[in-house]
């Protein structure tokens, strides 16, 4: 599924303006999704990034089941919203609310009630920016990607577990919030009617998307207003 055809998890963030410095702005994802053709990552970091996820998501599935408990299969399915054509997530694993429901102590649900699992891989520099153990305090960019996964699939629970270094394996147990996901859904749609289909810019968030905008000068020089 060609990505320019489509809002997924990796893009939402950046559509929010919720994504951490130095990484994809508003901009920038419109300029992927306005290619004339799908982009690659050319970015090495990154790349690096991606191979590593694509090695450690079944090394995480076999630790859930190793310290607990849990069984589950990395499947990395695409999902494509029942109501809105040109939003999507890919969802990493999936698991019956019974393997889990120990998380969420105060939940009902029926026992096959499906909940998606989202696995991250964490540079122990960045274990600050995670909250405890079985809360939901993960990231907001994160939390982000978790709540639109939750919003095209209509489910009510979500699995984060995070890979702390080689083998610290966190869970973070998130549960949808109807007000949060309409409203990341109200602006994406916004987003995508204001700029994907007219091919208009959105606007600058910072210096390197300015420089990005304007990348020639005629030689004049303008004094710029106190407005």
């Amino acid at each position: 599924m060609d990505r320019r055809t489509y809002i997924g998890g990796a893009d939402i963030a950046s559509i929010l303006g919720l994504q951490p410095k130095n990484w994809r702005t508003s901009l920038g994802t419109w300029e992927r999704k306005t290619a004339d053709s799908e982009p690659e990552e050319t970015d090495k970091a990154k790349r690096k990034v991606y191979a590593r996820g694509h090695v450690v998501e079944p090394l995480v599935a076999n630790l859930l089941e190793a310290i607990h408990g849990i069984k589950t299969e990395v499947r990395n399915r695409r999902y494509v919203d029942p109501d809105v054509p040109y939003f999507a997530a890919e969802i990493d694993a999936e698991l019956p609310f019974s393997a889990v429901a120990h998380l969420y102590p105060n939940a009902e649900a029926a026992a096959d009630e499906l909940v998606n699992v989202e696995i991250k891989t964490v540079h122990p520099f960045a274990a600050s920016e995670w909250g405890d153990e079985g809360s939901d305090e993960m990231p907001i960019h994160y939390a982000a990607q978790v709540f639109w996964g939750l919003g095209v699939t209509r489910r009510r629970f979500a699995l984060g577990a995070a890979l702390f270094g080689a083998d610290d394996l966190i869970l973070y147990p998130m549960t949808a919030d109807a007000a949060t996901i309409d409203g990341m859904r109200a602006k994406a749609m916004d987003w995508w009617q204001s700029y994907i289909v007219p091919r208009i810019a959105p606007p600058a968030s910072n210096l390197t998307d300015l420089a990005r905008l304007y990348q020639q000068s005629d030689g004049n020089a303008i004094e710029a207003s106190d407005e």
